[in-house]
């Protein structure tokens, strides 16, 4: 059965300007110094017509190319001290939204019947090589002897700091657990 999707659709709110500020003071505090401007936009924003209520909120940044996590191959990284940058709700988002579009991925391939080959990251970065070998005889690519295997074309960025993250992440998310899973 083909879930429909309703749209609700109500009076102007005279609150949605205190909404939209409200959460605009939250976005500054997470993004500081790298926001231009934020924007009220969409139908709540007009007065007196009727509108979704939803706040749709446009945030302007500056360039994200010029931070560290976008640098180009190759570039040496910067010096940049991110040791306090550590937000515990922003790393628990991402790795809620990857687990999720696991889920999804995984969803997908069993309703499709379909055996992935799952290659962990970490056997790919220490084990380049064996890691493309494995993939091509997964795609049974015939004379494999004769592939020519480029050198990796990423480089790992993990360090130190990384590690440290992860293991003070990891803890956070499991102090009030009863078994601690990892």
């Amino acid at each position: 059965m083909k879930r429909q999707r309703v749209i609700k659709v109500v009076s102007y709110n005279p609150n949605w300007k205190k909404d939209y500020e409200f959460e605009a003071e939250k976005i500054k505090d997470i993004f500081k110094e790298i926001i231009i401007d934020i924007h009220h936009i969409g139908s709540t924003a007009i007065q007196e017509i009727k509108a979704k209520p939803i706040i749709d909120i446009l945030v302007e940044v500056e360039d994200i190319n010029k931070n560290e996590f976008h640098r180009k191959h190759g570039e040496v990284p910067k010096e940049v001290d991110i040791e306090g940058e550590y937000l515990y709700d922003a790393i628990n988002h991402l790795m809620i939204d990857s687990v999720l579009r696991e889920a999804g991925t995984q969803e997908f391939f069993s309703e499709s019947n379909i055996t992935p080959l799952t290659i962990v990251y970490e056997d790919f970065i220490d084990n380049y090589e064996e890691t493309v070998i494995r993939i091509l005889k997964f795609l049974e690519i015939a004379n494999i002897n004769q592939v020519k295997i480029a050198p990796p074309y990423f480089e790992k960025l993990a360090d130190d700091l990384s590690e440290k993250w992860v293991q003070r992440f990891r803890k956070e998310r499991q102090r009030k657990w009863e078994n601690i899973g990892w």
